[in-house]
């Protein structure tokens, strides 16, 4: 059974990771306006004093953090997503609420601005607004709603977090295993294309997995074996040095291919080669499986799986022998 982490922790976790890149991804002219280099400050602890309550926990995922501007004035920045896509008619209430317990204990110039991930165009609190006889008060904040564009008018070109956004966006409307496990392998294809660091590679992807679920434990594993198979294959074509998890994980690839499937055809065993061979060896096998099926070529799927050419195209002929297209 896969893993289900919780989307707030998942959003919370993205902005811990990448502050610039939200920030720029949603002011154009950031870095006309702040001072990256005076660095960002997360102030979870006194987020928590104004807020200790947690009955909604789960449902939004909020950072407030200390920036300043370009010409030296300190400002604090409130980032707050509606994470769960549901409707909240107090929402702009709350907003507000954020915003005057923040300057009233701290006294400091506030921005926040509001991400949605509901699928109502329609739903859309921008601002809180009271009046009483001839008092008025007007609170407006910036805000963002991820069904107003399309996953492709989200990308934004070298910032990573267009991939999160994108991921976001098609989990509100695509419901099907199918599509989104399409949807999961091209956007890791994607990742790989961009000049973006490993660490962000790696970063990026947890969110766009653990955020697009996929219900089918059949698929999950199907998904597994090919996002492993994108990654040996785009490690060997960058010749990228990787860490730890990578080479566990790659030994554990090349152990139960080379003591599995090889020794079981060596036997002569090709056609029980899944009854002969251990649950774990079998995803293995299935990997080799998935990477023929996406056209790649004897050679190259050998090197990826430390492989001989041999071994390759006898899983191939058995691949076809199941299908009935065999002999």
């Amino acid at each position: 059974m896969s893993l289900f982490i919780h989307k707030d922790a998942l959003w919370k976790g993205i902005i811990e990771d990448y502050p610039k890149e939200f920030i720029r991804y949603f002011y154009a002219n950031a870095d006309e306006i702040f001072d990256f280099e005076k660095g960002i400050e997360f102030l979870d602890k006194e987020l928590e004093q104004l807020f200790p309550e947690s009955e909604q926990k789960g449902r939004r995922a909020d950072k407030l953090i200390k920036i300043y501007r370009k010409d030296g004035t300190e400002l604090w920045m409130l980032l707050h997503i509606e994470v769960q896509g549901y409707e909240d008619e107090n929402f702009a209430l709350r907003m507000f609420i954020y915003y005057y317990r923040i300057f009233d204990k701290f006294n400091r110039p506030i921005e926040a601005i509001a991400l949605f991930t509901d699928d109502n165009k329609k739903y859309r609190p921008f601002e809180y607004h009271a009046k009483c006889i001839e008092t008025e008060l007007m609170y407006r904040y910036k805000s963002f709603k991820l069904k107003d564009y399309s996953v492709e008018n989200l990308y934004r070109g070298d910032n990573p977090l267009s991939y999160v956004l994108m991921a976001a966006r098609h989990s509100i409307s695509v419901m099907d295993d199918k599509r989104r496990y399409a949807f999961i392998i091209d956007l890791y294809r994607r990742l790989w294309t961009e000049n973006f660091d490993k660490h962000y590679i790696r970063r990026i992807f947890n969110f766009v997995q653990y955020h697009t679920e996929l219900k089918d434990s059949i698929l999950n594993e199907q998904l597994q074996s090919s996002l492993n198979l994108i990654h040996l294959e785009n490690k060997n074509k960058n010749n990228m040095a990787f860490g730890l998890t990578e080479r566990i994980n790659e030994d554990l690839y090349n152990q139960g291919i080379e003591k599995g499937i090889e020794k079981g055809i060596e036997k002569g065993i090709e056609k029980g080669i899944e009854k002969g061979i251990e649950k774990e060896r079998i995803k293995l096998y299935k990997a080799v499986q998935t990477a023929l099926a996406l056209s790649l070529p004897i050679p190259q799927v050998a090197t990826i799986f430390g492989l001989n050419e041999e071994v390759v195209g006898a899983i191939q002929m058995m691949k076809l022998e199941e299908d009935g297209i065999g002999n």
